[in-house]
């Protein structure tokens, strides 16, 4: 298999041709396009007419060709998903990082590389591109006569230079689980490429990438630097840092222009080492890691004595990266060569990734290529296919047109029920799941059943129902003399305490209350006082108010 790895940059355009043979991968061409580095001229035509004329060289049908999209535009996540699957993993990706992006499914293309597999848990670097960013760079392509394969990611084709690409992701044991479970911290190793407009930092342990960040700062920054301290035009500055460009370590013995030329270039380090420094702080804290070091690639890291400030300014070692050598090739030795060719060898070889780990593509839902082979195949062969392998390409046909059928009506479904648990529940981001849906509809049950409760306990006869009973059986035609002092209903007992002018009143009054008593009438009269007229009572008896038990 051949692949093309095409690193479109804003100072050239690099090229990359690598194809799989029994050893491994071979390296079998590099070239570079310059562009024009003046700021007043629009690159859009020059680089139309280099990727046409690269175009006329691809052997159709039989090369990959791959190009990547800018760090830059690109946002990417850790994250750890409770299942291994990768059909799983990209269904659930838009709703895992809906709260923290600005993207929808609608406005983005999302996708995800699975790191390391802990049990049953994956660990995924997800990355997401907005959907106008990709037609940007498909209409950028346009016209041209490239047939892309591939549309990746920057910052993870580069990975491919120093991680084991071709490698399923490993399975480690699970995870400590629990409130007291602590995680080892990693030891994490950083890699910086740095472009002509932006640079690009890698976050490794051992050989898994882990963080990608892009930095807004380049060897453009040291050129315009230079213009300005000599007063010179932009392009002759960019010519003289690519061919001159140092740092002095000590300054004894150096002359006064050597002195003012690496004082200028180191004064753009600082800025860089800032950056760096916050990215580098940012990888330590969401990895749980700790960076021991630092390499470099890209042009500008061949600057004479860089790696040594840099090592200075981070306080870590920064040296020079060196990942060619693990590859075949036939390609020119030096360090410049193999700083400048790092992005589109990554990009070549994320053309050659096998579905055991597949590569970052953006090429997905309208930017998908609508595929014709069935009918390139029937073209070709004519009356020779025979009838059962007529009748096994329409099976496969089906099986997939089923599979993404189904895909899809499981993806409407949770959206779905997305949007009514949002709607009905309140339910919103990662609290919209099925465990947190099922206990809201189990409470919504008990709260109907305790409202069907209370409307069974409504149909009870009232406590003024028996009051007025009570008043009924004690008219004046019973002739008794009555003073209540106190009458409490509580459910289904009635309390009542008082005074009548004698004892057998009382009794009067326990006769006239069995006829709506539920069993016996309990009776205590006190004994007269000397000086007054009136006899205490207290009387408690139980009444039928029509109380009906829920079922």
């Amino acid at each position: 298999m051949k692949s093309l790895g095409i690193d479109i940059g804003s100072s050239s355009i690099k090229v990359v041709e690598a194809v799989t043979t029994a050893r491994g991968v071979t390296v079998t061409s590099f070239r570079e396009f310059p562009l024009g580095v003046n700021p007043a001229f629009d690159q859009t035509i020059e680089i139309h007419d280099i990727l046409r004329d690269l175009a006329g060289q691809v052997e159709a049908g039989r090369t990959r060709v791959v190009v990547g999209l800018r760090q830059e535009y690109l946002s990417c996540r850790l994250r750890l998903f409770p299942f291994v699957e990768r059909s799983k993993i990209l269904k659930s990706l838009p709703f895992e990082l809906e709260e923290e992006l600005p993207f929808s499914s609608e406005t983005a293309i999302y996708d995800a590389r699975v790191t390391q597999i802990f049990g049953s848990q994956a660990e995924v670097l997800a990355v997401v591109a907005a959907k106008s960013r990709i037609a940007s760079l498909l209409q950028q392509l346009k016209d041209t006569g490239l047939e892309l394969t591939l549309v990746s990611a920057e910052g993870l084709a580069l990975a491919n230079c120093f991680e084991r690409w071709n490698d399923v992701p490993p399975v480690l044991p699970a995870l400590p689980e629990g409130e007291d479970a602590v995680r080892p911290r990693r030891r994490l190793h950083a890699r910086l490429h740095i472009g002509h407009s932006h640079s690009v930092v890698l976050a490794f342990e051992e050989n898994h990438l882990l963080g990608v960040r892009s930095i807004l700062w380049g060897a453009k920054n040291v050129a315009e630097a230079i213009s300005r301290r000599y007063e010179i035009p932009y392009i002759e500055a960019v010519s003289e840092m690519r061919k001159k460009a140092f740092i002095l370590t000590h300054k004894g013995g150096a002359s006064y222009d050597q002195i003012l030329f690496s004082d200028t270039i180191a004064s753009q380090l600082k800025d860089l080492g800032q950056e760096l420094k916050f990215t580098l702080s940012e990888f330590q804290s969401e990895l749980h890691g700790e960076i021991s070091g630092l390499e470099m690639t890209g042009p500008f890291s061949q600057t004479l004595n860089l790696n040594a400030a840099m090592t200075q300014i981070l306080e870590i070692p920064v040296n020079r990266s060196n990942f060619l050598s693990q590859f075949e090739h036939d390609l020119d030795k030096s360090s410049q060569t193999e700083a400048t060719l790092a992005v589109a060898l990554g990009l070549a070889l994320e053309g050659l990734r096998r579905p055991k780990n597949p590569p970052i593509q953006f090429l997905r839902a309208e930017f998908a290529k609508q595929g014709e082979g069935l009918t390139e195949v029937w073209k070709k062969w004519g009356v020779t296919v025979q009838f059962v392998a007529s009748m096994f390409l329409i099976f496969v046909f089906y099986a997939n047109l089923r599979d993404s059928f189904a895909a899809d009506l499981v993806e409407k479904v949770q959206d779905a029920l997305k949007k009514q648990a949002k709607q009905v529940a309140g339910l919103t981001g990662k609290q919209g799941t099925e465990t947190n849906i099922r206990k809201y509809i189990a409470n919504q049950r008990k709260r109907v059943k305790d409202v069907k409760e209370i409307e069974n306990a409504l149909h009870m006869n009232a406590a003024l129902d028996v009051l007025k009973r009570i008043s009924d059986l004690t008219l004046p035609h019973n002739k008794v003399t009555l003073t209540i002092r106190k009458l409490e209903i509580q459910d289904t007992q009635v309390q009542m305490e008082g005074q009548v002018a004698k004892a057998e009143e009382a009794h009067q009054l326990e006769s006239a209350f069995k006829g709506m008593a539920r069993g016996p009438v309990q009776l205590s009269v006190g004994n007269p006082v000397a000086g007054q007229t009136t006899v205490s009572f207290t009387m408690v008896f139980h009444v039928d108010r029509g109380l009906v038990v829920a079922k």
